[in-house]
């Protein structure tokens, strides 16, 4: 029988969401679990989806788990559901299942994360004393963003990067890059949005470079300025 303290915490997290369908992704080992947490939590079976690592997957195996998380976010799609409302609870699995399924919400798009916490008995969140921790993840989106845009300029899509980096926040970027920049001992200078943006040395064709370079810097001047 699956864990009842687990189903039981899993099901409260199922309550404070609220949801309107909900997809598993889960092993066949767990999948008595995820029924379970079903079940306790009342949520009609008609609009629930269980989607199952294959025999090739490997619940262990990040790479293998991302696959999972993107077939699982998917499903949702094929209902029609936006991603910015869907919510993943990343609390249970394997370490490679709740990171999968977090890279995988962060590539599609999702924008809400829920953990849940709480004082915890042979690893159990102890019922009634849940804390559900929300997360939007919008710096690592801003990442994402920075880096796409990166590639459009590299390849001289000037408008398409314009729009990525139209959702750039540099503020935050800035304050969070000390964190990412692991080559040099002494502390980073200011986040440059000009210089993240470099796109390499100089191709053969000096005058397509140099238009390259003035539409990198009118652009990141604008977003600067906002």
């Amino acid at each position: 029988m699956p864990p009842e303290g687990l189903v039981r915490s899993l099901a409260a997290s199922l309550d404070e969401a609220h949801p309107d369908r909900l997809y598993f992704m889960t092993s066949e080992q767990s999948l008595r679990l995820a029924r379970a947490v079903r079940e306790r939590a009342e949520f009609p079976e008609e609009r629930t989806s269980y989607i199952t690592a294959g025999e090739n997957e490997d619940v262990d195996v990040l790479d293998d788990m991302f696959h999972l998380g993107l077939r699982t976010i998917r499903q949702a799609f094929a209902h029609d559901i936006d991603p910015r409302e869907i919510t993943i609870e990343y609390t249970s699995g394997t370490k490679p299942m709740s990171v999968g399924l977090v890279l995988a919400g962060i590539v599609l798009g999702c924008e809400g994360f829920q953990y849940t916490a709480g004082e915890r008995e042979a690893g159990v969140v102890v019922t009634g004393l849940e804390r559900f921790v929300p997360s939007s993840l919008d710096l690592a989106r801003e990442f994402e963003n920075l880096r796409r845009a990166t590639d459009l300029l590299r390849g001289l899509q000037y408008e398409a990067a314009e729009e990525r980096l139209a959702a750039v926040n540099a503020k935050s970027l800035s304050s969070a890059i000390g964190s990412c920049s692991g080559h040099s001992r002494r502390r980073p200078k200011r986040f440059n949005i000009g210089t993240a943006l470099n796109i390499g040395r100089p191709p053969r064709n000096s005058a397509k470079w140099n238009a390259a370079q003035l539409n990198c810097r009118r652009i990141c001047a604008s977003l600067l300025r906002q």
